[in-house]
């Protein structure tokens, strides 16, 4: 009897130890299925994190191109506005040479219009000093023919007196 029951207390021994091993085993297959759930999840999580990785670099890749872009629209700007002040300057000169020419071309009209009177005035004197040698010129032709006359008057009265004297 004393064997019985060291068998029955074995046996229940094995029971309970069977029945440790059986839950030990559902809560291992438990954890078990929870590590397969939580390797999914990171499997999945990381397959996201890829994604997100590779969606961050085209992002970053356009953020470079157009970075590049502003800077090659700021270079083109700068040369923009380098040449816009070339030009404005060019624009200045310009006027600033127009104004001169412009000064000079009305000192060169008032030259011209004191040259024009001189002309003028001169002009007038040619036509008085032409009418004085006219006159004069006439004035001598008639000294000239008083002059013939008085020859001739001179001549006859010689004549006259030398022929008296003779006679």
């Amino acid at each position: 009897m004393v064997t019985t029951r060291v068998v029955i207390v074995i046996a229940r021994v094995v029971i309970v130890i069977t029945r440790v091993v059986l839950l030990t085993t559902r809560v291992v297959m438990v954890i078990t299925r929870v590590v397969i759930v939580t390797t999914r999840v990171v499997m999945v999580t990381t397959r996201v994190v890829m994604v997100t990785a590779r969606v961050v670099m085209v992002i970053t890749r356009v953020v470079i191109v157009t970075t590049r872009v502003v800077m090659v629209t700021t270079r083109v700007v700068m040369v923009t506005a380098r040449v816009v002040m070339v030009i404005t300057r060019v624009v200045m000169v310009t006027t600033r040479v127009v104004m001169v020419t412009t000064r000079v071309v009305m000192v060169t009209a008032r030259v011209v219009m004191v040259i024009t009177r001189v002309v003028m005035v001169t002009t007038r004197v040619v036509m008085v000093t032409t009418r004085v040698v006219m006159v004069t010129t006439r004035v001598v032709m008639v000294t000239k023919r008083v002059v013939m006359l008085t020859t001739r008057v001179v001549m006859v009265t010689t004549r006259v007196v030398t022929t008296r004297v003779v006679m």
